[in-house]
Parts: C-alpha cells; sequence; structure tokens
C-alpha cells in the first residue's frame, strides 16, 4: 500500500482535483484546498441531508446550479453570512437547519458550512473571492 505520494506535475493535480468528489459529512473525497489567498471554483454534489464545511471567513461566495436555474451572491463577514443577490427562486437560507433550503451559515470566525436540508441532491458550482 502506498502512504505518501509526491506529485510535482500540476496538471495531474488539477486532473485529480476535478476527478475526485469534494468530501462532506455523508460523502469520502478530496477535502478542497481553500484558503482566502487561493480563488476556488468547483462543481460540488452535495446530496440530501449532507454539510459541507470550508475554510472562509470573509469575502465573496458565487453560487451557480445550472440544474435548478439559480445563481447567488453571498457576502461573508468574519461571523455572519449575507446574501445579497439571488435569481429565480428562494433556495437558499443563512439559517441553518432551515428545512426544505440550502443553508449558508457561519459557524466560527474562519468556517463557513453549506448544508442541503432539501428533498434531492443539490448540484452546483461555487466561486470564491477573497482577500
Amino acid at each position: 500500500m502506498i502512504k505518501t505520494v509526491k506529485l510535482s506535475d500540476s496538471s495531474v493535480m488539477k486532473e485529480l482535483m476535478e476527478n475526485i468528489p469534494a468530501a462532506t459529512n455523508g460523502n469520502k473525497g478530496l477535502m478542497p484546498v481553500i484558503t482566502e489567498f487561493v480563488p476556488y471554483k468547483r462543481l460540488i454534489n452535495l446530496k440530501e441531508g449532507d454539510t459541507i464545511s470550508l475554510d472562509y471567513s470573509y469575502g465573496q461566495i458565487i453560487i451557480t446550479s445550472s440544474s435548478r436555474g439559480l445563481s447567488a451572491i453571498i457576502l461573508l463577514s468574519v461571523e455572519h453570512a449575507n446574501i445579497i443577490k439571488q435569481l429565480n427562486y428562494e433556495l437558499i437560507t443563512t439559517v441553518k437547519n432551515t428545512v426544505g433550503k440550502v443553508n449558508i451559515y457561519k459557524v466560527g470566525e474562519y468556517k463557513t458550512e453549506i448544508q442541503n436540508k432539501t428533498d434531492h441532491d443539490f448540484i452546483f458550482n461555487i466561486s470564491y473571492l477573497g482577500k
């Protein structure tokens, strides 16, 4: 069994990151390497009832979902998330455990969580812009 592998070719790293699913509380996968110094964009399939935790303290998140016809801009401060604009319908909230919604909320200074409390998978692109 291989315990560690050193990869230096950035194209191999990119290919791996694009093909391994994001880790959630219900799905094994690759935890996104996210810092406020690295802009981040990824397609995520958040299954019904799952939550993903991201290391965002403040900045801007843009969420788009072609399957749901949704676009949203969320601003993050150190302690709060605020939906600036949501197009199409009101699927996203900033309140944890809101049934029937996708909830984006802060759980600490450097943690933001996205929780799927709908009755279907939520497939979306997320883009993060920080400092």
